[in-house]
């Protein structure tokens, strides 16, 4: 039984009060062992609270809410493995000057957006997320972490501007996407959906932008073409062939277009990428434009 059920056995008279007290001692061993979970992870601590259970993270004192039942949250991964991305965070932090314009496109519940703007100084950050449930907690965790470098926007990025079905699983959020993308059963609820491009005449040019979008970058690259054009900011996405092949096209397909526009592509060590097939493990990667990212090229694959 959980502790709840234990409490309601007990006030029911289903449990006499040794019972109960030996019981509840049991499941409270509970919470030493996360003790022990925690140490060398990216999670400081927890902390318990009325309103929900707080990951608070190491290095950058971040406030991350878990969600029950939303298990690849970010915070919900630290939690699990002890990090979540830190080496490839690290180095995209790594590719953004101070002051940076940052979009953060599928911003999700706001992780990597608040780790960005703790981490790079004076960093202007905007946070694109079209799921209406997600956004309310992407902006609750801004107010909880006093993000006042952070700006929510309650719509995602694409081709076209308009409203769509977002399809999102039972294994969570993170998993949201336009596409049936074969993750088993999922809610449908609709959201609001603008280009880069005119995010880009919005709020100015970026010169960070961080795409995952679970096999809709290709569309939300469409949509910036002018802004990638003209302002040839760092591009860091996710490209997988399963998500890609949802909204019926390949990752070369990415590749081709940034080629198109003088970018060249690396992997997450900023190792040359030249082309995805099927032995490709890589997920994440960059794209980097020599005429103004010469410095970052150069120390490539360092």
């Amino acid at each position: 039984m959980s502790v709840l059920e234990l409490r309601e056995a007990f006030r029911a008279g289903r449990l006499t009060k040794p019972e109960y007290i030996k019981a509840m001692t049991a499941a409270h061993g509970a919470l030493y062992d996360y003790a022990e979970l925690l140490k060398g992870s990216q999670v400081e601590r927890l902390e318990v609270t009325q309103d929900g259970v707080v990951v608070v993270t190491r290095e950058l004192g971040l406030r991350l809410l878990l969600v029950p039942g939303d298990a690849r949250l970010a915070q919900a991964e630290m939690l699990n493995f002890g990090e979540y991305e830190k080496a490839l965070w690290e180095r995209a932090f790594s590719l953004m000057p101070e002051g940076v314009r940052l979009f953060d496109v599928g911003a999700n519940v706001g992780a990597f957006a608040l780790s960005a703007a703790r981490r790079v100084k004076s960093a202007r950050v905007h946070a694109f997320e079209p799921v209406p449930s997600t956004f309310a907690l992407l902006e609750k965790h801004l107010t909880m972490n006093g993000a006042v470098g952070v700006r929510a926007h309650p719509w995602g990025l694409s081709e076209k501007a308009g409203t769509v079905t977002f399809r999102i699983s039972d294994q969570g959020s993170a998993n949201a996407s336009a596409a049936d993308l074969g993750n088993g059963p999922a809610r449908e609820v609709p959201g609001v959906l603008k280009t880069l491009d005119a995010a880009a005449r919005e709020f100015g040019d970026p010169g960070f932008v961080k795409c995952d979008v679970e096999g809709g970058e290709l569309l939300a690259f469409r949509g910036g073409v002018e802004t990638l054009r003209r302002a040839k900011p760092v591009v860091m996405t996710e490209m997988l062939r399963k998500w890609a092949a949802g909204f019926g096209y390949h990752p070369n397909d990415i590749i081709a277009l940034f080629a198109g526009l003088g970018y060249r592509c690396f992997d997450s060590g900023l190792e040359p990428f030249a082309k995805m097939d099927d032995a490709t493990t890589e997920t994440n990667f960059f794209f980097l434009h020599p005429d103004v990212h010469a410095a970052y090229i150069a120390r490539a694959g360092r």
